[in-house]
């Protein structure tokens, strides 16, 4: 290999170790964030606003936007930026093979064959699987424990005024709920999707 393309490769590999390290630096500092944004969330609403299931379903799917957020940071511009630098790398190595010298080099390639890039999509995706599932369940659970609740207290407590007035309210913010919880219903189904999507496209370029 000549000194030109060796010296090339040392500056790609430099340039990786570089990009490599900003990006767990990133991961990092993003679970902070996710965690100490959880726990200031759980504080505020614990201390200022009366818990409850309702709450916690909304809360966990701004974590969720929150996370995903984050993902698309990792996935769409710190890890293209590695792996612009990896392709680059692994043309110099091929060059080294069908160079003269005795010098072969293959770092890049033997990593990439050990790794795969899938991995880190993988643990975005079922993070916000699991998160949204969660909120998802409890506001089930919401929705039930609520349904019976109303439906025995809104008699009670409304005998001799307009019941039917109490009646629309109540239904309204039903429809409000159910449409909340399609919303949920919906990115759960997406996130669903782009996990089969990315193992499809990973097994297929075995």
């Amino acid at each position: 290999m000549e000194d030109s393309n060796f010296e090339s490769w040392k500056v790609a590999q430099e340039t990786a170790k570089h990009f490599n390290g900003l990006i767990l630096d990133f991961r990092t500092k993003s679970i902070i964030a996710l965690v100490g944004t959880t726990s200031i969330v759980s504080a505020v609403i614990s201390k200022f606003i009366e818990p409850s299931y309702l709450l916690l379903s909304i809360a966990l799917f701004f974590i969720y936007l929150f996370w995903k957020c984050f993902q698309f940071l990792d996935i769409y511009y710190y890890n293209n930026l590695l792996l612009g630098t990896i392709d680059n790398i692994k043309i110099l190595e091929s060059r080294s093979k069908n160079s003269t010298s005795e010098t072969k080099l293959s770092l890049s390639e033997d990593i990439s064959r050990k790794t795969s890039e899938i991995v880190p999509k993988l643990f975005y995706n079922f993070s916000c699987i699991l998160i949204l599932l969660l909120s998802l369940s409890i506001l089930c659970f919401w929705i039930s424990i609520s349904d019976k609740d109303i439906n025995k207290n809104i008699i009670k407590i409304i005998k001799n005024d307009n019941i039917e007035y109490y009646q629309s309210i109540y239904l309204n913010n039903k429809n409000i709920i159910n449409i909340f919880r399609m919303i949920l219903t919906s990115f759960f189904v997406l996130e669903i999707i782009i996990l089969i999507l990315n193992l499809k496209k990973h097994f297929m370029k075995k």
